[in-house]
């Protein structure tokens, strides 16, 4: 028997993402100034080189919601087809969410 996977809606998800306002990846890589742009953009600073990254929340969910449905785990190389260029901070921001196993 299959167990299906806890997979959250798109309205906790957007309300975890309004919590987040910093993240720091595996590799100690630290994302700050987190937040929402217009419900549709998720905007922050690498603080390593005070770049600014844009992941579009639709593909960031959709990433999420389509990689948990097929039990592939989350990581940059699995998020690569969903938000390119912006694999790390997304991962990063996941794991903060604890979407991430």
């Amino acid at each position: 028997m299959n167990k299906k996977p806890n997979i959250i809606d798109k309205s906790e998800f957007l309300e975890r993402l309004r919590g987040i306002h910093s993240a720091t990846s595996k590799t100690e890589m630290r994302y700050t100034s987190i937040h929402i742009e217009n419900e549709e953009v998720c905007i922050g600073i690498r603080e390593s080189t005070g770049k600014h990254f844009k992941i579009i929340i639709d593909r960031l969910y959709n990433a999420y919601y389509e990689l948990k449905v097929s039990g592939i785990k989350i990581n940059t190389t699995t998020l690569k087809k969903y938000v390119n260029g912006v694999q790390s901070p997304s991962l990063a921001i996941l794991e903060e969410m604890e979407l991430v196993n």
